[in-house]
């Protein structure tokens, strides 16, 4: 392993260690002693040498000493340096840094790495964020769509500084977003991701990424935004999983493989914003806990094989609720009367359920479809009231009596589906005149003739 001697930074090596495993083609792991714990323990082969027992050209460790000032007094500036053979100070325990004064590349060894770290934060702060970015690189098997993840060529370059990799979002030079959709990763997260110590968005949905839930993930503590949509992760939902960061407000797990109960733990993120769940192979049940995420603008559970269960009253209590989708749930009973008492909400999708009872009102709706279920009794005369519907889909259920007229007028009606109901009485002829109406669905041949009427005047 390398070290320095004199201003002309001869290389010299210190030494022997006991190679403990080879990582990939041209890495090897080294059993260092805990004087020099601070040195990464895996090195590029360049940098190390075949022991032979010549005491004349080895340096032993044990009498290494460097000043407290590292025996020099020019201030790096930039890292000039981090070509394959030369890795870092956090992957081989060396830097190459430019001074003020001089273009002298110096390879620094342990205590001056440390030096460095201390008093200049920022440079080796930005040097560490690139070389963990770079091990995620390799432990993915570099994908060819983060091929350009490289170490800059040229000393004053920015082309390759890793903040401006598109992929990467930055904040005061320090990485705080990861967005690698769609790039073909097929294996696990690793642990080490969370040494991005500033990490606040992680974003690896449509990727093929397989294994259970990863935990290792509750150690990125600042984390706000996760997003693994669409790979292949199985088995529970962790009992833990609010062991995430508490300043979490995305959540979003869909399309993935997961089984069982969604855990009485998702109920504690109070930040949370967005909570998306749907389209998993989830066959136990879902708790009223999720009412207490009093923060919670979206919430979907659709398309899970949940256990038969009626929506618990506690959801009502989400004030601030704009989306609410469990379609194809195995919903059971009444829709609650309270699901008034959202006064943001504005797209709900209950659909292909087994719910029963009447339609009670809404406030603010833009999109209501409840098709599908065995729902009774009138269409509510107050959903003439909601300006902002564009889309009300009421098909396959047991409805009867006339369609109000005031629906008719509504002026951002798009799309309306009621057939296969028990409906009567003609349909108001203001359908088409108010809104742009794309389309109208029912049964009745006297209905299908005058919204004909409708569009064509």
């Amino acid at each position: 392993m390398p070290t320095v001697e004199g201003d002309r930074c001869p290389l010299r090596f210190i030494g022997p260690f006991e190679i403990l495993e080879r990582i990939g083609e041209v890495a090897y792991r080294l059993a260092l002693p805990p004087q020099v714990s601070e040195v990464h323990d895996v090195f590029h082969i360049c940098m190390l040498r075949k022991y032979e027992p010549d005491p004349s050209h080895v340096l032993d460790w044990t009498e290494l000493e460097v000043d407290e000032d590292a025996s020099y007094e020019e201030r790096p500036v930039i890292v000039l340096d981090t070509r394959d053979q030369v890795l870092s100070v956090k992957l081989l325990g060396i830097g190459i840094l430019r001074s003020s004064k001089t273009l002298c590349f110096r390879a620094v060894l342990a205590r001056v790495a440390l030096i460095a770290l201390e008093r200049w934060p920022s440079i080796c702060k930005t040097t560490r964020e690139q070389i963990i970015l770079l091990r995620l690189k390799q432990h993915w098997y570099n994908p060819p769509s983060i091929s350009h993840w490289t170490p800059p060529k040229f000393p004053d370059s920015n082309s390759s500084t890793h903040c401006n990799w598109p992929e990467i979002t930055c904040t005061n030079d320090s990485v705080t977003g990861l967005s690698l959709p769609n790039k073909t990763i097929a294996v696990t997260i690793p642990q080490f991701i969370c040494d991005l110590k500033n990490l606040t968005v992680i974003d690896f949905q449509y990727n093929y990424i397989p294994g259970p839930f990863p935990t290792v993930l509750y150690n990125c503590s600042k984390l706000k935004h996760l997003d693994l949509s669409l790979n292949f992760f199985i088995g529970r939902i962790p009992g833990d999983v609010d062991r995430l960061s508490t300043r979490l407000r995305v959540l979003n797990l869909n399309g993935n493989n997961f089984t069982g109960d969604i855990p009485l733990a998702i109920g504690r993120f109070h930040e949370l914003r967005v909570l998306r769940l749907f389209q998993n192979e989830l066959n136990g049940s879902f708790p009223p806990e999720i009412g207490n995420l009093s923060n919670l603008e979206m919430l979907e559970l659709s398309d899970n094989a949940f256990l038969l269960m009626a929506i618990p009253s506690s959801f009502t209590q989400l004030r601030k609720l704009k989306q609410l989708w469990i379609k194809d749930s195995s919903l059971i009973g009444e829709i609650p009367v309270t699901i008034g008492n959202l006064t943001e909400l504005e797209e709900l999708d209950l659909s292909n359920n087994k719910l029963t009872g009447t339609i009670p009102s809404a406030l603010k709706m833009q999109i209501i479809d409840l098709s599908q279920n065995n729902l009774n009794e009138t269409i509510p005369a107050d959903f003439g009231k909601l300006t902002m519907l564009s889309v009300l889909a009421l098909f396959e259920n047991q409805l009867s009596g006339e369609i109000p007229e005031t629906i008719s007028r509504l002026p951002s009606l798009r799309d309306v589906k009621l057939f296969n109901n028990n409906l009567s009485g003609t349909l108001p002829p203001d359908f088409g005149r108010y809104s742009k109406l794309r389309g109208f669905r029912n049964t009745l041949e006297p209905f299908h003739w005058q919204v004909a009427r409708a569009l064509v005047c």
